[in-house]
């Protein structure tokens, strides 16, 4: 089963799957299975970014379901770290229906090449010794990542992290910190573990060219807890919870604009929202931080006011800011 949006490039179809994390290339035509890669061992990763063709490769990232087993005590919840790759597809082309003096790009017909993946490229969350000492999480959930032609990027966004290592425990027991830290340094969150954060990756070498990591310790997973859905178990959650508060919607890349801030050729933005409400515009050049606060989802109908007009709702919501300055220009209340 699916649950990421079809991409279509020429006769093929590229799906991700909830089960082994696994990318199919599909014939457009007969819906024939072509190729098919795992791109993250781990029995609980799974697909929900839609994967993306840019500039002849096909980029997406994994996530889990690994955290809805947290509240099981016989499970050692958790290990897993997302990836983001790009893959090279290479379809069967080959119509040749001689076998005598084929020449090197011809094949007999009854030994064409398999259509089949390469991976180019793979950019972890958390890095293996991080991994090794417990941190696990950072899945990347968002609908799509977004690319720059311009500056040769490509933008994602990740989620919080399900467990912390032994010494990120000690130093918020040396601090004497029993809450999420929501401004400021955390000083017991690793610069290299990339939860809650934004990635620009350089599509031509798959290095890291900046990231936006927000701040707090936010390790959450299914022991703690949903509203409505199951109590918290503290014994199986972490000592000092997060909001849960992932960036899970797709970046939207917006270029230099009279629209931006400066109207010059350096201040493309990168836009995106956490589950926590706070909506992020960060230039796309250094990941420098800028914002703008706008709710949006309300799954406990809490009252709240809507900016500017102050009327009182129990619902969600939706509008339009100005990029340039933060400014709410409409809210509307879902009906």
């Amino acid at each position: 089963m699916s649950r990421t949006s079809p991409q279509i490039a020429g006769e093929t179809i590229f799906v991700g799957t909830q089960l082994h994390a696994l990318v199919v290339a599909l014939s457009r035509t007969t819906g024939q299975t072509l190729a098919v890669i795992q791109i993250n061992p781990h029995p609980y990763a799974v697909i929900t970014q839609s994967p993306t063709f840019f500039d002849g490769k096909l980029f997406i990232g994994t996530s889990s379901f690994e955290h809805y087993y947290a509240p099981d005590a016989s499970y050692p919840c958790c290990s897993l770290s997302a990836n983001f790759v790009a893959l090279e597809f290479s379809p069967s082309t080959s119509t040749s229906t001689s076998t005598s003096n084929p020449s090197p790009h011809s094949y007999p017909r009854h030994n064409p090449p398999k259509p089949r993946f390469r991976v180019l490229q793979n950019i972890t969350t958390i890095p293996l010794s991080q991994r090794q000492a417990g941190w696990a999480g950072a899945s990347i959930w968002g609908s799509q990542p977004s690319f720059s032609s311009r500056r040769r990027l490509a933008f994602i966004g990740t989620g919080n992290t399900y467990s912390t290592s032994a010494s990120t425990r000690a130093c918020q027991l040396a601090n004497d910190l029993t809450a999420y830290i929501l401004n400021g340094p955390d000083p017991c969150l690793p610069q290299d573990v990339l939860q809650d954060s934004v990635l620009a990756i350089d599509i031509d070498t798959g290095k890291v060219g900046w990231t936006h990591q927000s701040t707090g310790v936010d390790a959450y997973k299914g022991a703690c807890g949903y509203p409505g859905l199951g109590p918290r178990n503290s014994a199986l959650c972490p000592q000092v919870p997060g909001p849960d508060a992932d960036f899970g919607m797709a970046p939207a890349y917006v270029p230099s604009s009279t629209s931006t801030q400066h109207g010059h050729g350096d201040d493309d933005m990168v836009v995106l929202g956490r589950k926590n409400g706070v909506i992020h515009a960060l230039s796309a050049v250094t990941g420098q931080n800028g914002m703008v606060y706008f709710a949006v989802i309300n799954t406990e109908f809490l009252s709240w006011q809507l900016k500017p007009s102050n009327i009182t709702v129990d619902r969600g919501a939706y509008g339009a800011l100005d990029v340039k300055n933060g400014r709410i220009i409409w809210p509307t209340a879902v009906p």
